[in-house]
Parts: structure tokens; sequence; C-alpha cells
């Protein structure tokens, strides 16, 4: 497909996704206010005028742009802007499906109210041990002091549970312990844009100077080898200088793993088969080094290259 027309269709994604999360955000934080979000979706404006007005229009405006994703995949998919293998579709649309079902099981939370009679039932029923609970208290204690003690200490912690309650029947508003909505709504946008811009575009290539593992297979543990403290990190480049003329004595202070890459190099560098390389493992335990090869897990990867 042209470039330009696989640049429109990553960019109208990117808008749909992001007006998306701000529309269920505003649906689940009360009353459908778009309002709350609308300063933080991504290029709204970008988008067609038929296609603002019929979303300001309707209703369901989740199921709406939902359906509109789907149509612009199905639609890429068949114009060829999109390669996409069908088991890979059908992922993408159950995962869609998936978040749809978890968005009703969130507006549920708001759309259906703690049940009237049982708030009451709970606030009566506080109110009640408020006032006979220092009654019962004055049998148990002979101090006033205590008795107001153990009144207000029990008083509280039922009314502190029934506060926490309350404050958990509906964490998508405005209140301090609610969800950040705004909050979770940037760092949508911010991995969106990374999605689609230029330097995230370009796919990771092998560099002219990078160097041939299969020929310098020592080259697989640089990683382990940055890892090491300054005076083994020395003595094993200082081995690797030596080359083939490395000496028992600086063998010694490297540990076994260190020592089957040099030994490694070492053959491949002198034209042993790769298949009788496996046997410096149990030389080295004949010479009596450190033998710590189960504290890595690269070992048997060293072993069958």
């Amino acid at each position: 497909a042209e470039p330009e027309k696989v640049k429109d269709f990553q960019c109208t994604l990117v808008r749909l996704l992001s007006l998306l999360h701000a529309v269920a955000c505003a649906q689940l934080h009360g009353g459908g206010a778009l309002a709350h979000f609308d300063e933080e979706v991504i290029d709204a404006q970008g988008l067609d005028a038929v296609t603002l007005k019929t979303l300001m229009e309707e209703e369901c405006k989740v199921e709406l742009i939902l359906q509109w994703i789907q149509s612009l995949t199905v639609d890429g998919q068949t114009n060829g802007v999109v390669v996409i293998a069908p088991p890979m579709l059908s992922s993408i649309f159950q995962s869609l499906s998936k978040m749809l079902g978890s968005f009703y099981g969130a507006y549920r939370l708001t759309e259906i109210p703690y049940p009237f009679p049982y708030k009451q039932t709970t606030e009566l029923l506080l109110l009640t041990h408020c006032i006979i609970t220092p009654m019962v208290m004055c049998d148990f204690t002979s101090e006033p002091g205590w008795t107001a003690f153990f009144s207000f200490a029990l008083s509280l912690i039922l009314i502190s549970l029934n506060s926490i309650a309350h404050e958990l029947e509906d964490p998508f508003g405005d209140d301090s312990n609610d969800l950040n909505l705004k909050e979770m709504q940037i760092e949508l946008n911010k991995r969106l844009l990374m999605l689609v811009a230029p330097e995230t575009q370009h796919l990771p290539e092998t560099s002219p100077t990078a160097q041939d593992l299969t020929v310098q297979p020592g080259h697989r543990c640089r990683m382990y080898t940055d890892s090491m403290d300054p005076a083994t990190k020395a003595a094993i480049n200082g081995a690797n200088a030596m080359g083939p003329t490395l000496t028992a004595p600086l063998k010694k202070t490297i540990s076994n793993v260190d020592l089957l890459v040099l030994q490694q190099r070492e053959k491949v560098m002198a034209g042993v088969p790769s298949s009788s390389i496996g046997a410096s493992a149990a030389s080295s335990k004949e010479v009596g080094y450190r033998d710590d090869s189960s504290d890595f897990g690269a070992l048997p990867s060293i072993k069958g290259a």
C-alpha cells in the first residue's frame, strides 16, 4: 500500500482509540460529560465533520466508536493498507469484545447504586450502637475514662468501616480516593503517540560494524563480562589479547564459565570442530578449576555453539 494511506490509517486509528478511552472514562465518571476529557483527546478535530456530529448526537458513544474501529480495520485489510493474518485479525476483534465486556462490568458500578433500604438500615444500626455502647460499657468498666475510651473506639471502628465502604461504592468520581481518570487518559495518549512517532517506525537492523557471533562466539558473553568486577574483566581482556598462548596462571584467576568461553574461542581460532568443544568442561575440572557452572544459565548455549 502507499505510505500515505498507511500513515492515514495509523493516525485515524490512534485518534479513535484515544477518543474511545476518553468517552468511556466520561461515561464512567457520570453523566457522559466528555468535557472533562475533551482537552486530553488526541486531535479529535482531525476527524471529519460527519463523524464528529454523529458522535455528539449518539448516546451509545462507546459502542459506536468501537464499531468504527472494527470497520476501519476490516476496510484496511480489504484495501491492502494493512496485511493481517486471519488468526491475528480474529484475536484483535476478541480483544475489543473483551474490552467492551470489561467496560460494561465497570459501568454497572456507577449505574446500579447501593440499595437504599440497606443503606438506611446500616445508618440506623450505627446510631443505635453509638447510643447503647456507653450504657453497656458502664457494666464492664469501673472508671468513667475507660468507659468513654472503649465506647469511642468501638463506635469509631464501625463508622470508619462504613465510610470506607461508601468511598469504594463509586471509584470513578471526583473524590480524592477515586481513580484519576484524566491521568489514565494522558498516559494512554503518550503510548499511542509513541506508536506513530517517526523514530519508532524504524525497525532495528544490524550495524555494519557488528561482530559475527557465529565466528566469534565469545562475543555472546559481552553483557555478562560488562557486569564483572574490574579485576576479573582486566584478566579476561588480557587473556583475549594473548589468544591461543593463554598461560595457566592467568586461567586460574578466571571462573569456570569464563574459561569455557576462552577455550572455545581458542579452538575456533585453531580450527577445531565445534563438536569437540564440549569436552572443555571436563578438562577444566581435571586441572582443579572452580566449578560454578550451575550459577549461569548461559552455559548450555556456550557448549552447543
